[in-house]
């Protein structure tokens, strides 16, 4: 009997250990350098022993995209083609290749899908409020975080890739003060519902935008006011999961039927107002005012 004990004993341990094993711990910070003219993250990434400054765009899907230029003195390996739409309806095809190895700040990424950057969306179809801004080398989407959590501070210039919410605390933030929704991952980007005047509405979370957008087609028929040289409309409330958040603008953009599913655009006007942490393994999302936390950070530098 004692022996039959100590071998499920043994047993017991050996799967707690493995357990463990599975679980891997990380914390990578990724140093936003910039806010640039239009308000989007900017940092820089390390390819072949050089650095290249490019956007952070959570609304664009592949790892990377460069500048053809950046591209031709790279080691890269062809892998396919990529094909995308973006929300104004244009199209764009070009080929994607493995590119090496990527670092950009603490993190490290082997075998990254890259593709050719379009001038056209860059300079016209990414942003919404006109600016003079110098073209970067490119821009890094979503995929390169693929299988990693994120957390968002873009008031103090911060974005970790950090395993457990718990991580933030040590780095200064109250986050018993934040709040759990729900989001999807989906085909068209990162998903969050909220509630508005206009009822329940989908946004697709897009550090790439430098404002929150509502679809044209949905904004008509109610109260339309100019701002900026564009169209908006304003809710009073705007509430996820019963947690109202308050007045919010929306500029009002005529988006491609191709996104049926989405309601809007989540930009960077909110997203500097809001902390923002991103859990995709339980799909749900924590949510803190900037203003209320106090954190070490230097800051960001504006263009």
């Amino acid at each position: 009997m004692k022996k039959k004990g100590g071998i499920l004993l043994v047993l017991i341990m050996i799967a707690l250990f493995s357990a463990r094993g599975l679980f891997r711990h990380y914390y990578f910070v990724i140093p936003i350098e910039f806010l640039n003219a239009y308000q989007i993250p900017c940092t820089s990434v390390e390819i072949e022993g050089n650095r290249y400054q490019v956007e952070i765009d959570l609304g664009a899907k592949t790892a990377l995209s460069l500048r053809i230029d950046v591209l031709e003195k790279l080691k890269k390996d062809p892998c396919g083609t990529s094909r995308r739409i973006d929300f104004r309806g244009n199209q764009y095809e070009t080929s994607l290749y493995l590119i090496p190895e990527v670092k950009v700040g603490g993190l490290l990424l082997k075998k990254i899908k890259a593709k050719e950057e379009s001038i056209h969306f860059a300079t016209k179809a990414s942003v919404l409020i006109e600016a003079n801004e110098p073209f970067n080398a490119g821009r890094i989407g979503r995929d390169f975080f693929l299988g990693k959590n994120i957390g968002m501070d873009f008031g103090h210039c911060t974005l970790v890739a950090c395993s457990q919410l718990k991580d933030l605390r040590t780095a200064g933030y109250a986050i018993h003060k934040w709040r759990a929704c729900p989001f999807k991952s989906t085909a068209d980007g990162i998903v969050l519902e909220f509630e508005t005047d206009m009822g329940k509405r989908k946004f697709v979370l897009d550090t790439g935008a430098t404002v929150s957008v509502f679809k044209w087609q949905e904004g008509q028929g109610h109260s339309i006011k100019q701002r900026n040289g564009m169209e908006i409309i304003e809710t009073s409330k705007f509430a996820i999961d019963g947690i109202d958040l308050g007045h919010r603008v929306l500029y009002l953009l005529e988006m491609a039927q191709e996104f049926k599913e989405i309601d809007g655009l989540l930009g960077m006007d909110f997203l500097k107002e809001y902390l923002l942490y991103l859990d995709f393994t339980k799909e749900t999302a924590y949510i803190g005012k900037s203003a209320e936390e106090s954190v070490v950070g230097v800051g960001c530098s504006h263009f």
